[in-house]
């Protein structure tokens, strides 16, 4: 037992080596991860008011587009959106919350004002609608302003599933997989196949130590586990470079 917790703890810090990637510097911004998917990354800015550093995917298709994590604003969101808006005019199709933290969705509902349709897992819906309210009225325990927070307005999935879901935006096809109750009891990873490239949310971190109080620790390796069995080149972390 002993031994197979080594050897987990190896695999952990051996897929943070793979999330590096060949880019070890940080970096900010859209940056193209393969044609039509882009992290959104802001590994310079990791303060509250700029999203703890989270970062948010972006895949686009023929029909439009899914955008992975919001952010932790409106501010925030609406900088996404211009991002977006730099490489792509094609409409915002969906949103995937790979969990329920105020970091990765109180930006939701910028995009669900372009009709975005919010996704997430069931456990991290009820989470949201739970704990969504009281966090965002107490936004100063998290080093927030009510200026920082200026606009922001909760906006909740009007889509959830259990263990696994599909996405086709016309020639892209997108999966999304329960990873048990790891970092939430409700996260989950966004995988591209055809691009070899995962979207880990916050089961994964790169030059952070990941926050593992919701979670249970034999879930979360559990997860890894599963992430070692993808066909990936690259992977997103949820805080950190790519």
């Amino acid at each position: 037992m002993k031994r197979l917790k080594v050897l987990r703890s190896f695999v952990f810090v051996f897929i943070s080596f793979i999330a590096l990637g060949h880019n070890a510097f940080a970096q900010e911004d859209l940056t193209k991860i393969a044609d039509n998917v882009y992290a959104y990354v802001d590994t310079k800015k990791s303060l509250p008011q700029n999203s703890f550093g989270a970062n948010a995917g972006i895949i686009i298709g023929r029909d439009g587009i899914v955008v992975v994590d919001t952010l932790v604003s409106a501010k925030e969101a609406k900088r996404l959106i211009g991002d977006i808006r730099k490489v792509s005019g094609l409409p915002i199709k969906y949103v995937v919350n790979t969990h329920y933290h105020l970091d990765h969705t109180f930006g939701n509902a910028e995009f669900e004002k372009l009709g975005a349709v919010i996704i997430s897992h069931v456990n991290d819906d009820q989470n949201m609608r739970k704990n969504g309210e009281p966090t965002l009225k107490d936004v100063k325990e998290f080093g927030l302003s009510e200026d920082d927070m200026q606009g922001t307005v909760l906006a909740y999935p009007s889509l959830t599933f259990n263990d696994r879901m599909g996405i086709d935006i016309g020639n892209q096809k997108i999966e999304l997989i329960y990873t048990w109750n790891s970092h939430t009891n409700g996260s989950i990873v966004v995988y591209v196949p055809d691009k070899k490239i995962l979207f880990a949310g916050d089961i994964l971190f790169t030059n952070y130590h990941p926050f593992i109080a919701e979670g249970d620790i034999n879930s979360w390796l559990k997860a890894l586990d599963q992430i070692m069995n993808f066909d990936v080149d690259k992977i997103i972390p949820g805080h950190g470079p790519v």
